[in-house]
């Protein structure tokens, strides 16, 4: 399952999932509004996981979405704040 820390944020967040296979992972953040404002593409190994994604202090303050894409499939998705 996805973990996504600290949240709430303010520059930067971690987030820690496991896959089973190699894979190619992607971390979206998502406005509330729907609007993509960032995206990080890394190569996975099989097991656990840990990305790390700065530079979100230009966001403007208030409510996202984290978005885990694994090969293209969008497995799972978590509410995180900017402060």
């Amino acid at each position: 399952s996805l973990k996504v820390f600290p949240n709430p944020f303010a520059d930067n967040l971690e987030l820690s999932f496991s896959v089973s296979v190699n894979a190619f992972a992607e971390i979206r953040i998502i406005s509330v509004t729907g609007k993509l404002v960032l995206i990080n593409r890394t190569k996975v190994n099989k097991g656990p996981v840990q990305v790390k994604v700065n530079g979100l202090g230009q966001l403007i303050p208030g409510a996202y979405i984290a978005q885990l894409v694994i090969n293209g499939t969008i497995v799972e998705t978590q509410k995180i704040i900017k402060n």
